[in-house]
Parts: C-alpha cells; structure tokens; sequence
C-alpha cells in the first residue's frame, strides 16, 4: 500500500476525530503517531488507511487483502490479538 506519510498521519488524525465516536471502545492517544500505529498495529493501520482513503478499497485490492488477512488469522492459523480485533472493528464500521 502507497501512503505518503503526511496522508497517512492526517487520515489518522481524521479517524481520531470523526471515526472514534463509531467505536467507543477504541482509544488511540493523542501521543500516538501514524508510523508508531503501523508498527506495533499493522492491520489496524492498514483498515483505517483503506476505510479513509477513498477508492483504495476497490483500486488497490485492499479489500481482498484484508478479508484474506482475517480469514487467515482467524481460521488457519487461530492466532488472535488485539491488532485483529481492531482492525476488524474499523474494517467492519466502514
């Protein structure tokens, strides 16, 4: 997935501000930056990039990726963590 940082971080701020009043039970602190999410969160960040970006869903394949990311953690290998979990609940809000 092609991001420039700066897109990256601003969708970011954009789901803090708009998308969490969707998913209460999701805090992502303010200290928080896009880089340090995509590192210690992969999948989440990948479904708040792919729900904020328009087209990338359909575009990139992206959709295809994650499905198969879900299905993957989930069924073959039965491996969850909380990165899955949010990620799933941002993918699934959109």
């Amino acid at each position: 997935m092609s991001i420039s940082p700066a897109a990256a971080q601003e969708n970011l701020d954009n789901f803090r501000n708009q998308n969490l009043r969707y998913l209460p039970f999701v805090n992502i602190p303010p200290h928080i930056t896009s880089e340090h999410l995509r590192n210690q969160q992969p999948f989440f960040w990948l479904c708040i990039m792919a729900v904020l970006t328009p087209g990338m869903l359909e575009s990139e394949g992206t959709f295809k990726k994650i499905t198969d990311f879900i299905y993957q953690r989930l069924m073959a290998e039965a491996s969850p963590s909380m990165d899955l979990l949010l990620g799933v609940m941002t993918f699934i809000s959109w």
